[in-house]
């Protein structure tokens, strides 16, 4: 069977209407899900800002919270109760960066 599309999310538009505005043009880099949430990492427009973690309700994807976190949210993961988050930030340097 085909996949078919329920709804469209747009976790970068939720994260700067929560008030993330340094999420700006980034994109989504990881979605986990349990317990009836989904948290969706996204990036910054910059690679040196801060993340965010926008969480929604799965029963009707309604946003539940945004949450600031650290540059560049390469991977989100839920516990299986959905208490907890956590992400894995790679905060690379920047290219010119000589230490």
């Amino acid at each position: 069977a085909q996949p078919v599309r329920e709804r469209q999310l747009d976790a970068v538009a939720d994260a700067i209407a929560a008030g993330q505005t340094q999420i700006g043009a980034g994109g989504v880099n990881s979605v986990a899900c349990a317990a009836g949430r989904c948290a969706v990492a996204v990036e910054a427009f910059e690679d040196q800002l801060p993340g965010a973690v926008v969480v929604y309700r799965t029963s009707d994807f309604t946003r539940v919270g945004v949450y600031r976190v650290g540059v560049l949210p390469d991977s989100v993961a839920i516990s299986s109760d959905g208490r907890y988050i956590v992400t894995a930030d790679e905060a690379e340097p920047r290219p010119d960066y000589l230490g």
